[in-house]
């Protein structure tokens, strides 16, 4: 079994990084605004003896941009979701060692938050895909 994690990782990096600069996991307080934090949280295999599947694998999105209103992190989340789904469910993400059968998509809009470098605005997009190992 291969981990798709690192697949999935770069693949939206490279997906991305067009629209908005991206991070992965974290980003320095005084990083200009607006930027993305991608997180790959824990997820669980499911394996038969034929194929290798990965049932709602959850990729993280977070999406922060200076308080001006959400309609800037609203317009960029768009953009992402557009980046990645422009057929949805369908994605256009393409993985070496794995087909992307289905994708959920899911998102909330946090409390704005006070910072040292002023508020920020946030909206976080989750994607869930189905993966199954190509042969």
């Amino acid at each position: 079994m291969k981990d798709p994690s690192q697949q999935i990782t770069k693949g939206y990096f490279d997906l991305l990084n067009a629209i908005i600069p991206v991070f992965d996991g974290e980003a320095l307080d005084s990083t200009p605004k607006p930027y993305a934090i991608l997180t790959v949280p824990e997820y669980v295999a499911g394996s038969t003896k034929d194929t290798v599947r990965f049932e709602d694998f959850k990729v993280m999105i977070d999406i922060v941009t200076e308080y001006k209103g959400q309609k800037q992190c609203n317009d960029l989340a768009q953009l992402v979701i557009d980046a990645i789904c422009p057929n949805y469910p369908s994605t256009v993400l393409i993985l070496p060692d794995y087909h992307i059968e289905y994708t959920r998509l899911s998102f909330f809009i946090p409390q704005r938050l006070s910072t040292q470098t002023g508020k920020i605005s946030r909206k976080i997009l989750s994607f869930y895909h189905d993966l199954s190992q190509k042969p």
